[in-house]
C-alpha cells in the first residue's frame, strides 16, 4: 500500500528553485482563473435573485438555498485557497511532509516536483471553483443545459491523478 506523504517532517534548508516557462504559464493560468472567478461572481451576483441554490447534490438537484452573497463568499474562499497554494509553491522547503526523505542529492528535484505539483493543483482548484460558480448559476440563469457536474467529476479526477503522478515521480527521483 502506498502511503502518501509518509515521511516525518524534517528541518530543511531554504533553496531557491528556478521557475521554468511551464511554471510561469501555470502561475499565469492561476491568476487568470482567479480574476475570472471574481468577474463571474460579480456578474452572477448582479443577475441573481436574492435567494439562490447554495448546494447541489450528486443528482444535480439543488438541496440547499441561501443568499446570493454566497457567490462573493465563494470568490473570497477561492482567493484565500489559491493565494495560499501559490505562496506555498514558492517555498517548497516549508511543506509539512514529503513522500520521501529529502537529502542533499535529491533536494532540488524534490522541491521542483512539489512546487510544480502545487501550481497544477492551484490551476485545477481554480477550474473547480469556476465550475462551481457556473453550476450554481445554471439554476437561476439557465445559461446552459447543465453538464457542469460531469466537468466537476473530471476536475476532481484530475486532482487525484495529479497527486498520484506527483507521488510516483517523487519516489522515482528519491
Amino acid at each position: 500500500m502506498i502511503k502518501f506523504f509518509s515521511v516525518r517532517r524534517q528541518k530543511l534548508p531554504e533553496v531557491s528553485v528556478p521557475r521554468t516557462f511551464g511554471d510561469k504559464i501555470l502561475e499565469a493560468m492561476a491568476v487568470l482563473l482567479l480574476l475570472g472567478i471574481w468577474v463571474v461572481a460579480f456578474i452572477l451576483y448582479n443577475k441573481a435573485p436574492d435567494v439562490i441554490p447554495t448546494h447541489i447534490n450528486i443528482y444535480g438537484k439543488a438541496d440547499r438555498i441561501g443568499s446570493k452573497d454566497t457567490l462573493l463568499v465563494l470568490a473570497g474562499i477561492a482567493t484565500f485557497v489559491m493565494a495560499l497554494t501559490g505562496y506555498r509553491s514558492f517555498f517548497p522547503s516549508r511543506m509539512s511532509r514529503f513522500p520521501v526523505q529529502i537529502t542533499e542529492q535529491n533536494m532540488l528535484i524534490q522541491y521542483a516536483l512539489i512546487a510544480r505539483y502545487l501550481r497544477v493543483v492551484n490551476v485545477l482548484v481554480g477550474m473547480l471553483l469556476v465550475n462551481m460558480l457556473f453550476s450554481l448559476s445554471d439554476f437561476f440563469l439557465s445559461i446552459g443545459n447543465g453538464g457542469f457536474e460531469i466537468l466537476m467529476v473530471i476536475i476532481v479526477a484530475l486532482l487525484l491523478l495529479s497527486a498520484v503522478i506527483y507521488n510516483i515521480l517523487a519516489r522515482r527521483y528519491r
